[in-house]
């Protein structure tokens, strides 16, 4: 659950068994399927300790895509293909946004949003996929990784 996207075999079950051996979830497992997926949600999965299919799983939002059987692997290799075609600092900051904590003011987050956003415009990152965007070809990023 800690990790930002999830795909699933159909095949597939998730469970929280941890109640059932006298445990409770660790390592933020727990804080982060509560923030997934509420609150009220995770107190069933976790204190139930019931397994949870694929199809009520992506229901939920415990995964992000449930892929064809036996494919789990090549949709997720897809998936990250998908997200390495695009600004490298651009996917960083967007991902570090929507990972950043819940109890940041709404106000915090939309000025450190404006500090990214100009940070990516001054990197020159942005000029290509701009610039592929008006050309109607693929962006190309070259490697401008922060020093």
């Amino acid at each position: 659950m800690r990790c930002d996207l999830r795909v699933m075999d159909p095949r597939a079950v998730i469970c929280f068994s941890e109640v059932r051996l006298g445990l409770m979830p660790d390592w933020g497992g727990g804080p982060a399927l509560a923030r997934l997926i509420g609150p009220s949600r995770a107190a069933d999965l976790i204190l139930t300790a019931r397994k949870v299919n694929a199809a009520e799983a992506y229901s939920l939002g415990l995964v992000n895509r449930v892929s064809e059987e036996g494919r789990a692997l090549d949709e997720a290799l897809t998936l990250a293909e998908a997200i390495a075609e695009n600004g490298p600092r651009a996917v960083g900051h967007a991902l570090g946004l929507i990972r950043a904590d819940q109890d940041i003011p709404y106000s915090a987050m939309l000025a450190r949003e404006e500090e990214l956003a100009a940070e990516l415009i001054a990197s020159g990152e942005c000029v290509h996929g701009v610039g592929a965007f008006f050309e109607k070809k693929k962006p190309v990023f070259p490697d401008i990784r922060e020093a």
